[in-house]
């Protein structure tokens, strides 16, 4: 991330999607705050976010599929 090595270029927007298995979006929102800290490094705008807890496997997720894809559709949008 130091010149002469970056290569990502300035404006570049970023989401932030955290997984966890334990129950606590505290711990969701502290690995969310180290990736956005680590945007900022890069110079790139952190543009939303969504934490997840109490994910083992895939059918964990089932029951928040509508937030998962409307999360994914807003950044669709803005991509635009």
């Amino acid at each position: 991330m130091h010149e002469p090595h970056a290569t990502i270029p300035k404006g570049k927007c970023g989401y932030v999607i955290a997984l966890r298995t334990g129950p606590g979006m505290p711990e969701c929102q502290r690995i969310i705050g180290s990736i956005e800290h680590f945007y900022g490094h890069l110079e790139i705008e952190s543009c939303g976010s969504l934490g997840l807890c109490s994910v083992a496997c895939k059918e964990d997720v089932a029951d928040r599929a509508d937030e998962i894809k409307s999360f994914c559709e807003k950044t669709i949008l803005e991509g635009e």
